[in-house]
Order: structure tokens, then C-alpha cells, then sequence
């Protein structure tokens, strides 16, 4: 597996208001990896490496290689000296502090509507487009 990294490309979109929530597909296998109704079992596709609701506040899945990187990433800056309550947030340590992979993209989508006012979210998944099946024997 090669060690090469490269940082993230973001990708935002702004949802129309009180549109229904969009459907998201992998960019590389082309499997549903979002449905309106939130019913993918995740992960929706091997390319996938997280899936993080703003909502929530925290991931719905976090694949475990980039789960011990966060923890590895966390314990490197208390280590370095930051505050536990200084650190970045989980989202924020890994979209800068932790290598996603070879070919990483992440998809930022805001939704918005109306409850008893106006609400919004937004949902991040990440994928590494780069696969195993990409490897070669040198």
C-alpha cells in the first residue's frame, strides 16, 4: 500500500431551502452512499471513510484506521502541549491534522427548511478514492 497522501478536496453544496434532503452517490463505485431517508448502511461504499451530522455533532461512521489516526493526531497535540479544551473539534482534527488517504474528497452538504422555524444542517462525508485494487506490484 503506498504512503503517499495529499489533502482533502472540498466539496460544498448549499441544498435548496425546504428541498428534500439529496440523494449522494460514490464518486468511484457509484453505490448510494445517502438517501433521504437515512437508511444506507454505511459504509455505503468501500471508498467511503467517514460520515460526520453537524446535527448530531459527531460521526455516524468513522472507519477504523482514520478512528486511530483522530486519537493518534489528539494525543500529539497534548502532547505538544494544547489544552484539552483548546483542541479542535473532531471534524475540524480530521479534515486538517489527519492524513485521509491518497486521493481524499469530502462532500460538505447544507440542508435547510422550516420546523417551528427556520433549521439547518449539514451532513460531511469523506471518501479516499483510492482503493486496494489501485495498488500495483512494483
Amino acid at each position: 500500500m503506498t504512503d503517499t497522501a495529499s489533502r482533502p478536496s472540498f466539496v460544498e453544496i448549499a441544498w435548496p431551502f425546504d428541498a428534500d434532503p439529496p440523494e449522494l452517490y460514490c464518486p468511484r463505485s457509484g453505490k448510494i452512499v445517502l438517501d433521504a431517508e437515512g437508511e444506507v448502511e454505511q459504509p455505503g461504499s468501500p471508498y467511503v471513510t467517514f460520515l460526520y451530522l453537524d446535527l448530531v455533532g459527531d460521526f455516524i461512521y468513522l472507519r477504523e484506521d482514520l478512528a486511530e489516526r483522530l486519537k493518534d493526531a489528539r494525543a500529539a497535540l497534548l502532547e505538544e502541549g494544547v489544552e484539552e479544551d483548546d483542541l479542535p473539534s473532531d471534524l475540524e482534527m480530521l479534515e486538517e491534522k489527519v492524513n485521509l488517504g491518497v486521493a481524499p474528497v469530502v462532500f460538505k452538504i447544507a440542508t435547510s427548511g422550516r420546523a417551528c422555524g427556520p433549521v439547518s444542517s449539514r451532513i460531511i462525508v469523506g471518501f479516499d478514492l483510492w482503493g486496494e485494487a489501485d495498488e500495483t506490484d512494483e
